[in-house]
Order: C-alpha cells, then structure tokens, then sequence
C-alpha cells in the first residue's frame, strides 16, 4: 500500500481506503489524538496495520498486553506477516510471570521504564531492519500510559528521540495520546514533534477524522467503512 514515490526516489506510506488521512512521506510523524473510547487507538492501529508486503512494523504497547494486540492485529481487515512484526510489551508483569508476552520482544516492567523501553526498541528494530524491508511503521500506544508512569520531562525526551530517529531513517511514526487523560496543553505539546495531527472522535457511533485543524475550524470527515471500538487499558479480561 504504498504506490508511490517521491522525488529522492523513497515510496510514500499508503493508509486504508476509506480512511481519510493522506499518503505520508518518509520520515513523517503522526500524532493521533481523541477521548477514551472515542476510536483514536484504532484509527492508529489501521494507519499501522496497512503496511505494505514488504514494509515492518515495529509496535510499543503500553495500555494493553502484547498478546492482546497481536489478536487485534490478527482480526484486522490488514494482518500483519509475523516475520516483518516486532511488539515489545511495556504494560508490566502479569499475575503469572509465565504468562509475559515475550514472542516478539523481551518485556518490560513498566510504562515508566523509558530506558528499558528504548533499549529494547533499539534491538527489535535492528532485528526488523536485518529483513531489508522498505520501511518500518512504528507505533507507541499510548503516550498516556507513558506520562501516567513517567516524569513528563523524560517523556519529551523519550518522543523527540524517537521522532528525530523516525526522520532520520525515513520511517513512519504513529503516536496515540488518549486526550481524556492529558490536559489538553499537553496534547499540543506533543503535537509539535509531529508532522500532522489526526483528530478523531465518535459520532452517533461512526467515527470521524480531523487532520491538521485547529479547535476552531476543524473539519470532520467520517472514515468510510466500520471500525469496531474496544477498550485498551489493561485489565482482567486483557492481560
């Protein structure tokens, strides 16, 4: 899904059909916003699920278990080959530590654990990277649970180090940050190390879509195909 090139000759990032956000160019950072329950995750999911054959996805999950989001991966309309995909799971130690998500990735401790976390990426990426893919979509899911964990300061830095690498090496990065959950200074904030900023929400239970607006002229656009909305923090019936 990525059909065509720019002018160095790199092939633009492709999104679903009906899915109202443009092709992004290598090295793009998207930040995807919206309230809990309000389809922002899964919006995220299929900017990042709709990977080209051989494009890699690279996936940092810290609101719901690995396991849980490699099936939600699994039942999308765009399932992602297992060899071109890397999950490090970030929630923490289930109850039965034989239990951890370790398929993809070591796990980590904790949302807070940025050091771990950026370790750990840096590994499963080089291990992505050994495929000689064409790109690699990288995911964090979500900001929130990082901040809710993690001094704002060294969340900053955490987002400006990955975003400068995503640019750098001509991926794409895909950020959620649950808005009910921050103030709404903070997502502005976070915007600002991001190329576009993709709004969504929930509407008479369809989802909608704002790109690149600001709060007083945003225009709504719905996504042209059924979404299923589900929770995504961790709890009894996920972990």
């Amino acid at each position: 899904m990525r059909p065509d090139s720019d002018e160095e000759g790199h092939a633009a990032y492709g999104f679903p059909p009906g899915l109202p956000v443009s092709q992004a160019a290598p090295g793009t950072n998207l930040l995807v916003s919206g309230p809990s329950g309000g389809g922002a995750h899964e919006v995220a999911l299929n900017l990042l699920a709709s990977a080209g054959r051989r494009e890699c996805v690279l996936l940092l999950s810290a609101d719901i278990s690995g396991r849980a989001l490699l099936q939600r991966l699994d039942d999308s309309p765009w399932p992602v080959t297992r060899s071109m995909l890397g999950i490090v799971d970030c929630t923490g130690t289930d109850d039965h530590e034989e239990e951890r998500f370790t398929t993809h990735g070591d796990p980590i401790d904790g949302p807070g654990d940025l050091a771990a976390i950026e370790i750990e990426f840096s590994l499963l990426y080089e291990k992505l990277a050994a495929r000689e893919p064409t790109g690699v979509r990288i995911g964090l899911l979500s900001l929130s649970s990082l901040l809710a964990d993690a001094p704002h300061r060294e969340v900053t830095r955490f987002v400006h180090l990955l975003t400068g690498r995503i640019i750098a090496t001509d991926d794409l990065g895909v950020f959620v940050v649950d808005s009910s959950r921050v103030a709404p200074g903070t997502v502005a904030a976070l915007s600002h190390f991001c190329d576009r900023h993709v709004r969504v929400r929930s509407d008479d239970d369809r989802l909608e879509i704002s790109v690149d607006a600001d709060s007083e002229s945003e225009s709504w656009t719905p996504v042209d195909y059924d979404v299923a909305v589900e929770e995504w923090l961790d709890g009894p019936a996920t972990r």
